[in-house]
């Protein structure tokens, strides 16, 4: 009984790090999700039959969903047809992670052979969304380093897939390091896990000394956080809108 207290309070942990880790909602949690936070929720249900290991992998991630995509279930520009967009893009996403991280936990030891072949994969699957879903291209796993001046800077590499890789990769050899007691895997992880926040920081003081060496400086716009009805023509709302041309 102690010990299914102890996996059901493991995926409660795991659960709260994964649907609040994003910038927008607690973006310190990031922190911690990063490294471990799928790792945790690997070793609660690794016991479970496969059955149950199918069941909370998908109610996991769905709960998860459901929280990080709630701006999505708003009825006021779509009206009550978006929920369904809403719920059948919780629930294809939660079937890829079940069908896919299920495999992760149906022995004692995962390879490293698996362990890149299930980072690959979930990337493709979160590349595929920008086809087989009509482009949809948010709350990628990867944005978990977003909250983070230096370790946002590994998409100079990778991109935003490229960190979805990163953090399956290194929760995954978390989980592994975790079987196999190891002191050489928790090396591996350990550095892996420092590696965003040291390359960020160098890549950083690299381009400050770039940029005192430069007499132009190249900037980007950036968006502001508008509403639709600041942005388009909504007669209902004339009130709310703004204008793209200014006077100077």
């Amino acid at each position: 009984m102690n010990k299914l207290f102890q996996s059901y309070a493991l995926i409660f942990l795991s659960l709260l790090m994964f649907a609040f880790h994003q910038p927008a909602w607690i973006g310190w949690m990031g922190y911690l999700f990063a490294p471990i936070g799928f790792a945790i929720f690997f070793k609660a249900i690794i016991d479970f039959n496969f059955k149950k290991r199918v069941i909370f992998s998908f109610s996991y991630f769905f709960l998860a969903q459901l929280i990080q995509l709630s701006w999505l279930s708003s009825t006021k520009y779509q009206g009550v047809l978006i929920l369904l967009i809403y719920f059948g893009l919780n629930i294809i996403f939660s079937i890829q992670f079940s069908s896919l991280f299920v495999f992760a936990t149906n022995s004692k030891d995962i390879s490293i052979k698996k362990i890149f072949f299930i980072a690959s994969v979930w990337t493709v699957f979160e590349w595929s969304r920008l086809f087989i879903l009509c482009g949809f291209s948010f709350n990628n796993i990867g944005i978990a380093y977003a909250n983070n001046n230096f370790s946002i800077k590994l998409a100079a590499i990778f991109g935003l897939l490229g960190m979805s890789f990163y953090l399956i990769l290194l929760n995954l050899f978390a989980f592994k390091s975790y079987l196999k007691k190891s002191k050489k895997l928790f090396a591996v992880w350990a550095t892996l896990a420092i590696f965003p926040y040291f390359f960020g920081y160098m890549y950083e003081k690299a381009y400050e000394k770039k940029i005192k060496d430069s007499d132009k400086i190249n900037v980007c716009l950036i968006q502001t956080s508008l509403k639709p009805e600041e942005k388009n023509y909504f007669p209902k709302s004339l009130s709310c809108f703004q204008s793209l041309i200014f006077t100077i």
